[in-house]
């Protein structure tokens, strides 16, 4: 290679990586904007919805309220946290005036409980989203029917109010179950990063090549222009990669 080869290589790709990065970047950021933006929307539905409206009559003064006997020894225990036979965690519905207030709001206190447990798990906020358990299958293999006592406190100032305790139990099968997933996960991502990278470098090495071909075959006639189509095909390429790999989880 010529050193004027060579010099129109780097002006080359020197500009479309500048171009790259710059439009690349504003890109990205537009993007978090509509993500930040959808989330907001979909908080401010969910707060208007009429499970979340219904709100808690738990404003009476804790002193008052009146808690019958029969009270299982579970409802008061902490999380229990050893990672090897069973580990639990007690959630509540918190008090309302209806019995069908409270199931929505348990439900929401069930699936918390278990995507934080599978957090400490592996030791990643993304893992809860990416393996994606579903509330059925949640309560039929985590909360068995024995696990769930309701009662009716009542308070004098507020009057009768329902709730509902569920105790969610982790075995070792859920572990291993959420460990096995978990692995399968991070290595098809790995997978698509190395996939990424070298489907890149190829890109660019085909884009060069393809312009000194044609460079050539013009005798230098085009090479101006040639290099801004080789700049804005690594530029495309650059921002292609940027929305592929958005769709990748680095984990």
């Amino acid at each position: 290679m010529s050193i004027k080869e060579l010099r129109h290589v780097t002006e080359m790709i020197c500009l479309a990586f500048v171009a790259g990065f710059v439009l690349g970047g504003a890109v990205l950021k537009a993007a978090d904007k509509a993500v930040v933006a959808a989330e907001a929307d979909e908080t401010v539905a969910v707060a208007a919805s009429p499970a979340e409206n219904t709100a808690p009559l738990n404003t009476a003064p804790q002193a008052e309220v009146v808690v019958p006997p029969g009270r299982p020894e579970w409802v008061e225990r902490i999380p229990v946290r050893k990672f090897q036979g069973t580990d639990e965690t007690t959630v509540c519905s918190d008090p309302f005036s209806t019995r069908e207030a409270c199931l929505p709001a348990l439900d929401e206190k069930i699936a918390v409980a278990v995507m934080d447990y599978i957090t400490e798990v592996t030791g990643s906020k993304l893992a809860p989203n990416l393996l994606a358990y579903d509330l059925p299958s949640i309560k039929e293999h985590l909360v068995p029917r024995q696990n769930y006592y309701e009662e009716t406190i009542v308070s004098p100032s507020v009057g009768p109010m329902h709730q509902i305790h569920a105790r969610v139990q982790f075995d070792e099968n859920f572990r291993r179950e959420i460990s096995d997933r978990w692995l399968q996960i991070r290595s098809a991502a790995r997978l698509g990063q190395v996939g990424l990278a070298f489907i890149a470098i190829l890109s660019v090495l085909a884009t060069v090549a393809g312009f000194f071909r044609v460079d050539n075959a013009s005798r230098g006639y085009y090479t101006g222009r040639l290099q801004w189509v080789a700049a804005g095909a690594i530029l495309g390429l650059i921002v292609l990669g940027a929305f592929v790999a958005r769709l990748i989880p680095w984990i």
